[in-house]
């Protein structure tokens, strides 16, 4: 492939992701496909290089919910890069687009012998305890059209366009609301002139409204993301 999108990955030196690329595969990945179920064997870490992929979990008798969303700012498996053998939780295709899958051993290999591998993903880990923190602080908010502008908003971050590919069915799954709770808060978006429905699309078309309605809650997102954006180190020569 070509210049990686992947956040994680543009940090590393050109010899870390040449050691890295010959090692893995770049593949497409398309919406609702399984890339790892609950329990499976953990073969292979996941980096998005475009696309968001989502990790679910339910409760016995339980629908799934997401509990975490990764797209170009992250990777799938941090926990077990040094403990775990299985998966925990499924993890799909949410938005397709293509992924980077490495395995597991050389992705250990690559983070014993090269430190800016170690420091990108000390620096994700970071991350990660800072937007989970402020999922849970948003869910016990209990504000369903804040908890709807806050992943309409990350995920257009990750996907740098404004038309978000899903439908309020999947949506109302991913946060746990009933559908008609997301129909009537993306109604009265439309009615705003904040977004734009049509089937299977939710399209963006005043960003500077829908900021507020994340809060707090999309500040600090951002700010973290943001940070994982732009550090790009200097001793890391152009990707070709």
């Amino acid at each position: 492939m070509a210049e990686p999108e992947n956040l994680i990955i543009r940090t590393w030196t050109q010899d870390a992701w040449t050691f890295v690329r010959e090692r893995s595969v770049t593949i497409d990945m398309t919406a609702g496909e399984k890339l790892c179920r609950d329990g499976d064997p953990f073969t292979h870490f996941i980096f998005p290089q475009t696309g968001i992929l989502s990790v679910l979990s339910a409760v016995a008798g339980e629908r799934a919910v997401e509990v975490l969303s990764v797209g170009r700012e992250g990777f799938f498996g941090l926990p077990l890069l040094s403990y775990g053998l299985n998966c925990e939780g499924d993890v799909v295709g949410l938005v397709s687009g293509s992924a980077t899958h490495v395995p597991r051993i050389n992705l250990q290999e690559a983070f014993t012998q090269y430190s800016c591998v170690r420091q990108s993903m000390l620096r994700y880990g970071r991350f990660l305890d800072q937007i989970l923190m402020q999922a849970i602080a948003c869910a016990k908010n209990n504000r369903a059209d804040r908890s709807i502008a806050l992943w309409l908003l990350t995920a257009m971050d990750r996907l740098q366009h404004a038309d978000i590919p899903i439908t309020h069915e999947t949506l109302s799954n991913l946060l746990g609301l009933r559908r008609a709770t997301v129909t009537t808060a993306l109604s009265k978006f439309a009615r705003e002139g904040i977004v734009e429905t049509e089937r299977g699309v939710i399209r963006i078309s005043d960003r500077a409204r829908l900021e507020p309605l994340g809060g707090e809650y999309y500040r600090k997102w951002r700010g973290a993301f943001e940070e994982l954006s732009v550090i790009i180190p200097v001793f890391m020569p152009p990707f070709p």
